[in-house]
């Protein structure tokens, strides 16, 4: 195996590591938020390369709407 091959394998791998959700590892449909479509409904209605904030008290389930997000993409 050539060293750019890899460095890139490397690299793919380390993604999916940090990105857990890619290989299906987050299967987080039995803890659907109840904020999530409202969440999805607000960045549909924002204009285009506009950022959305997702602001709440700790462990109220930013991050598992995040990842049900991007599971739902």
């Amino acid at each position: 195996m050539n060293e750019a091959k890899l460095k890139q394998d490397l690299v793919i791998s380390a993604l999916y590591a940090l990105n857990p959700w890619w290989g299906g590892r987050y299967l987080l449909e039995e803890y659907r938020r109840i904020l999530l479509h409202e969440v999805q409904r607000t960045i549909a209605a924002v204009a285009p390369r506009r950022a959305v904030l997702l602001d709440g008290p700790r462990r109220a389930g930013k991050t598992t709407i995040l990842y049900q997000l991007a599971q739902a993409k």
